[in-house]
C-alpha cells in the first residue's frame, strides 16, 4: 500500500485555510487533512466540523472519538494517511501516526452527508486488516456491558468522597453508571477552567483513569518547563501550551512560536516519551470501555 507521508509544519498548517468551519470536506483524505490544519491551529469550531451530525447529537461519543483522535493529532510529528477505501457512502482511511497505527491498529471511518465526507467513527482492526471482534469467550462478555447516566447525588458514598478530592474547585458535566458483568466504572466528565476531562472511579472509590487537559496562556509555564524549553528549542518563545493529566502522568505540551516544534516535559522539565504517553492513553481507554484485551 503506498503511504504518504504528511510532515506537520507550520507552512503545510498555512497552506489550508481553515476559518469559522470552513475547510475541504470534498474527500475523505481533504477532511482528514482540514481536521489536521484545524487541531494545528487551535480552531475547535472547524475540527467539530470534521465529524459527522450524528456525533453531533452524542455528547460522549463525540467526546470519545473527536478527543482522542485530536489529542493524537496534537502531539504528532509524522502522520501518514494509507490509501482512501470507499464504498458508496462509507468510506476508511487507515491512519499512521509516527509510524504507528493510530491508536495502536485502527482506521478511521467516514461517512457522505450530501457532498461532504464527516467523521463516524474508529475501526479496530486486527494484523489482516480485518475488523477486530471479541471470541466467542468473550462476545457474552462484550455485549453485557451498559452505560446509565445518573445523577451525582446517586453515586455511592466513597465514589463521592473521591470525586470531591478530584474535582476541587471543577464542575461536573455528567456521570455515568457503567457496567459489564460484575464490574462496574463510574465515568464523570468535568470541566476545567480552559478545558475539560475525564475520571474514572471504581465502586471503592479508587480512581483508575484521569484523563484532562486545559489550555494556559505561555507566560504562566512553570519555571523549569520554560527553562527546559528554552533550552531544547534554543531560544525560541513558546507559542501555545497544555497542561494534561493522563492516569498518573502530568506533563505539558509546548509548541513553539514561529516553528514546527513540541515538546513534551514534565513539572521538572524532563521531556516526557510520546510511547509513554501513548501506552498511557491506551490503558486508560482500555479502561473506560471495561476491556482486558491487549
Amino acid at each position: 500500500m503506498r503511504v504518504l507521508a504528511l510532515v506537520l509544519v507550520a507552512a503545510a498548517v498555512a497552506a489550508t485555510p481553515v476559518l469559522g468551519g470552513q475547510g475541504d470536506y470534498s474527500s475523505p483524505t481533504a477532511t482528514f487533512k482540514t481536521l489536521q490544519a484545524a487541531v494545528k491551529a487551535g480552531d475547535r469550531r472547524s475540527a467539530d466540523a470534521c465529524f459527522t451530525a450524528r456525533l453531533a447529537r452524542d455528547p460522549d461519543g463525540h467526546e470519545d472519538i473527536c478527543g482522542e483522535l485530536q489529542a493524537t493529532l496534537r502531539r504528532a510529528t509524522i502522520v501518514e494517511l494509507g490509501k482512501e477505501q470507499i464504498t458508496g457512502n462509507a468510506a476508511t482511511v487507515p491512519v499512521f501516526v509516527d509510524g504507528r497505527c493510530l491508536g495502536g491498529q485502527e482506521a478511521v471511518l467516514f461517512t457522505r452527508e450530501g457532498d461532504v465526507w464527516k467523521i463516524n467513527r474508529y475501526l479496530r482492526l486486527d494484523g489482516g486488516g480485518k475488523e477486530r471482534k471479541p471470541g466467542p469467550e468473550k462476545a457474552g462478555k462484550a455485549a453485557e456491558k451498559t452505560e446509565t447516566e445518573i445523577p451525582v447525588e446517586d453515586l455511592p458514598a466513597t465514589v463521592a468522597a473521591s470525586l470531591v478530592i478530584e474535582t476541587a474547585g471543577l464542575k461536573v458535566k455528567r456521570v455515568v453508571r457503567a457496567t459489564r458483568g460484575e464490574r462496574t466504572v463510574y465515568e464523570i466528565g468535568v470541566r476545567l477552567a480552559n478545558g475539560d476531562g475525564r475520571l474514572l472511579i471504581d465502586p471503592n472509590g479508587k480512581v483508575v483513569g484521569r484523563k484532562l487537559e486545559e489550555s494556559m496562556a505561555p507566560a504562566d509555564a512553570p519555571a523549569p518547563v520554560r527553562e527546559a524549553f528554552l533550552k531544547y528549542s534554543r531560544g525560541a518563545p513558546i507559542g501555545r501550551l497544555f497542561r494534561r493529566v493522563l492516569n498518573d502522568i502530568t506533563y505539558f505540551v509546548v509548541e513553539a512560536e514561529k516553528a514546527s516544534l513540541t515538546l513534551y516535559l514534565g513539572p521538572d522539565g524532563t521531556p516526557v516519551a510520546r510511547q509513554r504517553i501513548m501506552r498511557t492513553d491506551d490503558e486508560f481507554r482500555r479502561t473506560s470501555r471495561m476491556d482486558d484485551r491487549d
